[in-house]
């Protein structure tokens, strides 16, 4: 390539000028091969006669800015100038230029319009653009920057490109329902619903297409009994009332339990009501008639918040006598012997070194505190019955027993319901984590939490029931109580007090249920894992080649091939107020039986 030079003048930055036509591009040198002119002693470059015989012929010293002809292409490289170097100017060419690039005045006035400067990305650097005159051959050139000019293309790394309206409301959907649990363990992209487009076309995966996210859809943050404590806190006028000597009356202290061997020591104390009749027992939700009489109770209540650390102590303390219990009805041929060897083994699995131990265990926790509900309430042992009388009516299954004064029933009611919210949230948080992490060691504690968690929803889906089918009674209960103000907010507390209805809360356990089931399946590969073969290899490396697992699991299936038809009848399961353990497997039995 040839070069033709204009003279260089001195500025913050020179620009050199390189003017080149198509024909000479294979022969062109590089710019740094340039030879230094010889410095005067003030600095400035002296002209020399190589420089003038240079020079290309035609050339005049322009008054204005420079122009080229129309098949000229024009390069601009910016460098900063140097008090302490020399100006470079490049040296001959041995390939002479064909057409060469003259400057002139005259050719420069009447070709100015026909030039437009056209910024580069780089600061300072600018382009000549021809914008009318040239020749035919530069209308590529042409339209390439008048594109350049015309259009933004984008110099980020995060640039999209936009959506189409499918991807659009498909990610709006997926916003509402939530990404399937396949699509986000296969990293695969959603298209949203339920079942979405991947889900749909795979029969395996089409029935158990889930959302991924289910820690928010926990069931037992009711508050019912916070409702039921805060009205008969408010009916309290004066704690520690003065006795005859105008002394405050000191705390009493009482061993309260639920029916089996632990206790827990309370210390309570009396105060005085405004309206005594709200502190009557007129019902108790246990499994038989509720023929229940009234029952007067005494004004003690407690003070002091039950720490977490006893709560847990007590509960923890009740897992050998109920899990004992389980065993026991097994023997007797009232339980299924799934549910009992199931439960016994989780016992142990709880108190091992394993991962998912304390997951387990929390899970345990739940399910002791759903049966301190309704199967075994509250009552009282030992000297100290701070007055209250044993129940006398003979056909109530509680007969015999001496209930807590009302208002300590209820406040520990209401710590276990506390406790038993604050337990589910930690238990789905940590088992979605447990799920997606996908990993084949934690398959069988997985299971394990599963399984317990959904027999306790069983046991509290009985309860639901229970207050729905007992709302006309309680009503009728309350209204012939002759309360010295009826439109008193315990009214509404006694027969219900939050506004969701029983009946919606048990359409939140099914579908609770229904997810962590499907979960289950996604876990063990979209299969059921009870009709696998176990004697399998890649069957057992699923469940982490688990010692316990494997055994378990060939067991169970087993005895679940042989109790199908129950586990089917126990899906299909109805309520009953004779019996609270009429729904026992009605969740727990969708994680041993197939859709198919």
């Amino acid at each position: 390539m040839a070069f033709a030079e204009t003279p260089i003048r001195r500025s913050p930055y020179r620009l050199d000028r390189r003017v080149s036509s198509s024909q000479s591009h294979d022969n062109a040198r590089d710019d740094r091969d340039v030879d230094p002119l010889p410095l005067a002693p003030n600095g400035v470059p002296r002209t020399s006669e190589r420089q003038q015989d240079y020079c290309t012929p035609g050339y005049h010293e322009p008054s204005g800015s420079p122009t080229l002809s129309a098949n000229a292409r024009v390069e601009f490289q910016t460098i900063p100038q140097a008090d302490s170097v020399a100006p470079r100017l490049p040296s001959r060419s041995s390939s002479p230029l064909r057409r060469p690039a003259t400057f002139s005045p005259a050719s420069d006035n009447s070709r100015q319009e026909e030039f437009e400067t056209c910024q580069l990305d780089e600061p300072g650097c600018y382009v000549l653009v021809p914008t009318s005159g040239q020749n035919p051959d530069d209308n590529n050139r042409s339209n390439e920057s008048k594109n350049y000019r015309e259009k933004k293309i984008p110099t980020k790394k995060g640039y999209r490109k936009p959506m189409d309206e499918t991807e659009r409301q498909a990610i709006k959907l997926n916003r509402k329902v939530g990404v399937c649990l396949r699509c986000k363990l296969f990293k695969e992209k959603c298209r949203g619903g339920i079942p979405c487009d991947r889900c749909s076309s795979l029969k395996v995966w089409k029935s158990i297409c889930v959302p991924a996210q289910f820690t928010e859809k926990a069931v037992f943050n009711r508050d019912i009994y916070r409702g039921r404590v805060s009205a008969l806190i408010d009916n309290i006028r004066l704690w520690n009332p003065e006795q005859s000597n105008f002394i405050p009356s000191s705390p009493e202290h009482i061993d309260v339990y639920n029916g089996y061997g632990p206790s827990l020591k309370l210390t309570v104390h009396s105060f005085v009501p405004n309206d005594e009749t709200l502190l009557d027992h007129i019902l108790w939700r246990v499994a038989g008639k509720p023929s229940f009489n009234r029952l007067p109770s005494a004004c003690y209540g407690l003070k002091e918040e039950l720490g977490t650390e006893i709560l847990d102590d007590y509960i923890d303390k009740h897992l050998e006598s109920l899990v004992k219990e389980e065993m026991t009805m097994e023997t007797a041929g009232t339980c299924s012997p799934i549910h009992g060897r199931t439960i016994k083994l989780a016992y142990d699995y709880a108190y091992s070194n394993k991962n998912l131990s304390p997951l387990v265990r929390n899970a345990l926790r739940i399910w002791v505190i759903q049966n301190f509900f309704f199967n075994s309430p509250w009552r009282m042992c030992g000297p100290n019955y701070l007055g209250m009388n044993p129940i006398d009516d003979p056909t109530s299954k509680l007969h015999g027993v001496t209930p807590l004064p009302r208002l300590i029933n209820q406040q520990l009611d209401f710590y276990l319901e506390d406790r038993i919210s604050i337990l589910e949230k930690e238990l789905l948080a940590e088992l979605q984590s447990r799920i997606l992490d996908r990993n084949s060691y934690d398959w069988f504690g997985i299971f394990l939490t599963i399984y317990i968690y959904l027999s306790s929803m069983e046991r509290d889906t009985w309860s639901l029931h229970t207050w729905e089918n007992d709302a006309d009674m309680l009503t009728q209960r309350v209204n012939e109580l002759a309360l010295q103000n009826p439109h008193w907010p315990s009214h509404r507390s006694w027969v219900w007090p939050i506004s969701v209805s029983p009946m919606e809360l048990m359409s939140k356990n099914e579908h609770l249920a229904e997810m962590l089931a499907y979960h289950f399946r996604t876990v063990s590969k979209g299969y059921v894992p009870f009709g696998l073969d176990w004697d399998s290899k890649q069957v057992v490396q699923m469940a982490g080649s688990e010692k316990e697992a494997v055994d378990y699991m060939k067991m169970m299936s087993q005895e679940v091939l042989r109790s199908e038809p129950y586990l089917l009848a126990r899906v299909a399961a109805r309520y009953s107020r004779e019996n609270s353990n009429c729904l026992d497997g009605r969740f727990s039995s969708k994680l041993m039986l197939s859709e198919d």
